[in-house]
């Protein structure tokens, strides 16, 4: 049986110039820039974080990031169709009703309770080992995670790289 490939994005032959420094995480994936705003930066710094998530294998940090929703959306747009597009088959209720309701591209994760004791989003979705979105005919090429509280110990977010993995 074959699968499909997630959409792996191409590099950009556009050359941006930007005062960002880029650190790897590990020797052989990951990398953290620092001296990004993503929220200000517009399309160049958009574009040279794409272009570094690419170099480093699929792995990027950028801390220190408040994203508004719209800015949340536009920079997660540079790195290929979004979850939650109208076009796509309705997902079943139990990820559903997690979806932002007025942007459904963004899956929120949560511990907090509305004050009808509701779940402001899915409770526990990083306790267990997953990929983002595999149960697609066309999985996810990226994921983009922005952590709003993060608590004081704990609630590591801890990634692998599955290429390499998998590669003989």
């Amino acid at each position: 049986m074959k699968f499909p490939r997630a959409m792996k994005p191409e590099r950009s032959d556009r050359e941006i110039t930007l005062d960002l420094t880029i650190k790897p995480l590990s020797p052989h994936f990951g990398t953290e820039i620092l001296g990004a705003n993503i929220s200000a930066g517009g399309d160049n710094v958009a574009l040279a974080v794409r272009q570094a998530w690419i170099d480093a294998g699929g792995l990027a940090v950028v801390r220190d990031q408040d994203l508004a929703t719209d800015r949340h959306i536009a920079f997660a747009q540079h790195f290929g169709p979004l979850f939650g597009n109208p076009d796509e088959k309705p997902l079943q209720d139990t990820v559903s009703i997690y979806m932002h309701p007025d942007h459904p591209e963004i899956y929120r994760v949560s511990n907090q309770v509305d004050g009808d004791g509701k779940p402001k989003g899915r409770k526990g979705a990083g306790t267990y080992w997953h990929s983002d979105v595999s149960f697609r005919e066309q999985p996810a090429g990226a994921s983009i995670l922005s952590a709003k509280q993060i608590p004081p110990s704990g609630g590591d977010t801890i990634f692998c790289d599955q290429s390499r993995a998998t590669t003989p």
